[in-house]
């Protein structure tokens, strides 16, 4: 790659995103739950921007038979790996500048 190369060009590509959702929730008069998990994977425009995610949820509420207190519990862990780019666009834009006056 030399002076006619494009640098953009050759660290980019199509960004694509999809993400995949799993919920089950139930329950009676006084209690009831949701449980969702999902999964996304990006893929951005940069070629070293891979980004994929993991996560669930959990609520429960219940109320008591009075129905004086509502008890409520949630939880939320996340799963984030990504692989992140080092400055991949600045290079590239010094690299085309430099080519400029050459």
């Amino acid at each position: 790659m030399g002076a006619d190369s494009d640098w953009f060009d050759a660290v980019t590509q199509l960004g694509v995103t999809h993400m995949h959702t799993l919920t089950f929730s139930g329950g009676n008069a006084r209690t009831n739950y949701r449980v969702t998990a999902d999964y996304r994977n990006a893929r951005g425009i940069d070629l070293r921007s891979d980004r994929r995610e993991y996560g669930a949820r959990a609520n429960i509420n219940h109320t008591t038979k009075d129905g004086l207190f509502t008890f409520s519990a949630n939880i939320t862990p996340r799963v984030i790996d990504r692989n992140k780019s080092a400055n991949v666009y600045s290079n590239a834009i010094k690299k085309q500048s430099d080519n400029a006056y050459l």
